[in-house]
């Protein structure tokens, strides 16, 4: 059924690694950074660039994984902390950690400096430093300290016990690290290199910095960053990000006003003072108010969460050379960034990719700490590491700094390119580059007879109609990643739900399903995907939910990746979408006020919906499946909260000669799993 380029494309995967090994010999380059030849896929744009010509990179001769883990050479750190003045006289409090020997002697400077920005008060994670949590909220990184690097933690302005209002990661804090950068640079402990380290909130900062190009920022290691936070989570597809939008505001908010080291500042009460006045009428409440409220400035693209983008800031600058390793899970809530955030830097800098069976939030399965405790640790800080040769991420991120801060040859350049975990194969598998060279596109068409085939309809067919329901979707997969795992770290405690933080069974009962029947070969997906849905609905608005399903012989649909768009926001940018054998493969939507194309009565239209990437392995004899709904909630929750009633009523979905609804794969041959 799938095999129709299965020959061609295995010719082709076979030419291309030929060709590629071929160029790494000649040009004996261990990390080749810019393209080295074409493939099937074009780039995907960004609010100020078009997509492009897409080249791959060349894997690096040598590309292997290994254990780097050198012996300690200093057991204990210090810590003292200061404030730092801002170009507008706020101080922001700083945390200087120093590796330190058995007796307490700091080690002699001048020394590479680790730098971090939270926004989750490190005052937390520094005083409980056992209890698993530092690398969520903020605080040193015990190898790094052990093999003679400085370590900066800085709270972000308004945030832990740095003055003034919380605005993350805008104009403003912006130039906040750029003052932060500078002042590092002139201690005397400092030698003058910087690497940014950071999880989750830290990344963003982190990656805004790096995207300055000071020559000082000499690498990065971000673990689940965030590579474009509107996109992927406040407002994806045009729906508001509840799930982590709502909580995540609070708790930045509760954490600055919860520090038991705040008044040991002189102005340590007037601090605390202005978070609470930030918190009440600044950014946390209002924020929220005017998100829930519609306000355009808030709901839609535009400067204010444009500015916020790490890939934004990246294509304006046009060359960032920050050699950046990006360590991230399939089912992060930034799942779709990650890999983009990799794509914007690879064409100038020595950039690797990780990615793994990971959520935002990962429930440990090992170490003595209690599960709730060791579940605080954003990002899937590496779960199941050590893996298929893969070491744990410490040692890693240690390889990383020794080879671009001290010039060691630690061997960063010469790891594979990316490494991605395929769901089904249950392997890690290396590439020489995101998108996967090999893929090539397949159009599916979805049936009324709910099957999937590659196979266009014919002739007229009558729409299947469904009642929609804004707030269906609670027991997913995607309400599980919405919430950052939190559905499966309950389950851990009570296991009835732990079914739905990975299958979507119960959740398909009031979908549309189609399957593509009992595979006859196995089918290796790796990509972003393309989900086309005619429909019309007998409401004034309506959101296109679309899921992609592994359905095992058991009949258990397991959660691959789902995405959602408002049918009102269906307009594209031919110009700033990516393409797959000259197919649009994942569309991009302009989500501003002025692309809103409102549904007219039951007129039918197209709806495209950007399904973020996968990498899975849909073996022979379990069924590809696909589910159309209208709700994922807490995921996404419409825009404007005051026109819900404007949803009220049924959404058909057409399957016919002028309205074929389908899906657009990157189908790569198995034989790249080997």
């Amino acid at each position: 059924m799938l095999q129709i380029h299965r020959l061609k494309t295995t010719v082709q995967l076979v030419c291309a690694g030929l060709s590629l090994t071929l160029l790494a010999a000649c040009t004996g380059s261990s990390d080749p950074v810019g393209g080295s030849s074409a493939s099937g896929w074009t780039s995907y744009g960004t609010d100020v660039t078009p997509s492009a010509a897409n080249s791959v990179r060349s894997q690096p001769s040598s590309a292997k994984w290994v254990d780097y883990n050198p012996p300690s050479q200093f057991p204990k750190m210090t810590r003292t902390d200061s404030q730092v003045a801002m170009s507008d006289g706020v101080k922001l409090t700083v945390s200087l950690v120093m590796p330190a020997d058995a007796a307490g002697k700091v080690a002699p400077g001048p020394l590479p400096t680790i730098l971090q920005v939270t926004g989750y008060n490190k005052d937390i994670g520094s005083l409980a430093p056992n209890l698993g949590i530092v690398p969520a909220l903020g605080g040193p990184v015990p190898i790094l300290s052990q093999h003679g690097y400085a370590q900066v933690i800085v709270d972000d302005r308004g945030t832990g016990r740095s003055q003034g209002s919380w605005d993350p990661f805008s104009p403003l804090a912006q130039s906040d690290y750029e003052t932060v950068v500078s002042w590092i640079t002139s201690q005397s402990w400092s030698n003058g290199s910087i690497g940014i380290w950071g999880v989750s909130y830290a990344t963003i900062p982190g990656m805004l910095t790096a995207a300055k190009s000071n020559p000082a920022v000499k690498a990065a290691f971000l673990v689940a960053a965030s590579g474009d936070p509107a996109r992927d989570l406040v407002f994806p597809g045009g729906n508001l990000g509840v799930a982590f939008l709502l909580p995540w505001d609070l708790a930045v908010g509760a954490l600055g006003l919860i520090d038991p080291l705040i008044f040991l500042d002189p102005n340590g009460g007037q601090t605390e003072l202005d978070h609470l006045k930030t918190f009440l009428t600044g950014f946390n409440l209002p924020i929220l108010e005017k998100v829930f409220s519609g306000d355009p400035r808030y709901i839609y693209e535009g400067p204010f969460w444009s500015d916020k983008s790490p890939i934004n800031a990246i294509a304006k600058n046009g060359k960032v050379e920050t050699p950046t390793f990006i360590l991230g899970g399939l089912h992060c809530i930034f799942q779709r960034g990650q890999p983009l955030l990799y794509e914007a830097l690879k064409g100038h800098a020595s950039t690797k990719l990780l990615i793994g069976p990971w959520t935002h939030v990962q429930d440990a399965v090992t170490g003595g700490e209690p599960a709730i405790i060791q579940a605080a640790i954003a990002a899937a800080y590496g779960e199941g590491l050590p893996a298929d040769g893969i070491p744990l991420p410490d040692h890693i991120a240690l390889q990383w700094f020794d080879q671009y801060l001290k010039g060691l040859p630690s061997g960063a350049g010469d790891l594979p390119n990316v490494t991605q975990y395929v769901y089904g194969h249950d392997h890690f598998v290396t590439a020489s580059d995101w998108p996967n060279p090999a893929a090539h596109a397949e159009r599916m068409f979805l049936h009324q007879d709910h099957s999937l085939s590659a196979t266009a309809p014919a002739g007229t067919q009558t729409p299947m109609t469904l009642t929609q329901n804004v707030l269906a979707g609670l027991c997913s997969q995607s309400a599980d990643q919405g919430i950052a795992g939190a559905i499966r770290l309950i389950g851990t405690f009570v296991p009835s739900l732990k079914k739905c933080s990975t299958y979507d069974n119960t959740v398909q009962q009031g979908e549309l399903v189609y399957d593509s029947g009992a595979l006859t070969q196995d089918l290796y997906l790796n990509g972003p995907i393309e989900a086309d849905i005619w429909m019309s609905s007998t409401a004034k608005r309506a959101n296109v939910v679309v899921r992609v399903d592994d359905l095992d012989a058991d009949g258990k649909a397991f959660g691959l990746t789902t995405s959602s768009n408002q049918a009102s926001l269906r307009m594209v940018d031919p110009s700033k979408s990516r393409y797959l054998d000259g197919q649009m493969i994942e569309p991009w939507h302009p989500l501003t006020p002025e692309s809103v194309q409102e549904l007219n009565g039951e007129e039918i239209v197209k709806v495209p919906v950007e399904l973020f990437p996968t990498a899975a392995l849909i073996k022979a004899g379990h069924h590809l499946r696909i589910s159309v709904g209208t709700g994922d909630f807490p995921r996404a929750l419409p825009p404007e909260l005051s026109k819900l009633p404007d949803y009220d009523g049924t959404m058909s979905v057409y399957s016919d000669a002028l309205h074929p609804s389908s899906i657009v794969i990157p189908e790569v041959p198995t034989s790249a799993l080997q």
